[in-house]
């Protein structure tokens, strides 16, 4: 490491009495996870340069390939990456007319609507999967495969403990 930042600040913050090293530990790892977030995000936007979706339609059709056979409703994608319903119409109103997915009557309950992928978006989807993929390896290389884990491990149980109770990102498990 070359510079720690958030460790000179931790420091300056106890020297003018702000508080001590100790009860500013937990600030500054959740700075740093939230830094990195920044960082991941702002890789994933600014790579996803040979695609004409954002982040969050690309999400869309990664939830949906996850999910596929499953009926997903546009409130569950909503709540899957993190946008309100009404921006989840636009965005898969966007994607529709690519066409990318599909809207169709419920067949479970034919007052709402399900979501599903199209051949098109499908190959998308796995496109922007491996993508993600290869970029994820790519930021954590400087850590080992154990380290990967621990952190994961350490992640979840932080996630759980703070009401996400799939230790995930929401719609990644089948809760309803």
């Amino acid at each position: 490491m070359t510079h720690d930042r958030v460790a000179e600040y931790q420091k300056r913050a106890a020297d003018a009495g702000l508080s001590s090293l100790d009860e500013s530990r937990a600030l500054s790892a959740v700075y740093r996870v939230s830094r990195l977030a920044e960082i991941f995000e702002h890789h994933q936007r600014t790579s996803l340069g040979y695609s004409s979706y954002t982040l969050e339609e690309t999400e869309v059709l990664i939830v949906l390939l996850f999910g596929e056979g499953l009926n997903f409703t546009p409130k569950q994608l909503a709540e899957a990456v993190f946008v309100s319903p009404a921006n989840m119409t636009a965005k898969l109103s966007r994607l529709e007319s690519a066409g990318r997915v599909e809207r169709t009557l419920n067949p479970d309950d034919r007052r709402s609507i399900v979501v599903k992928l199209t051949e098109q978006g499908h190959r998308d989807a796995v496109k922007s999967f491996r993508h993600f993929t290869a970029h994820a390896t790519e930021t954590l290389n400087p850590l080992t495969d154990d380290e990967i884990d621990q952190f994961s491990r350490l992640l979840t149980k932080l996630l759980i403990a703070n009401g996400d109770g799939t230790g995930g990102t929401p719609g990644d498990s089948s809760e309803g």
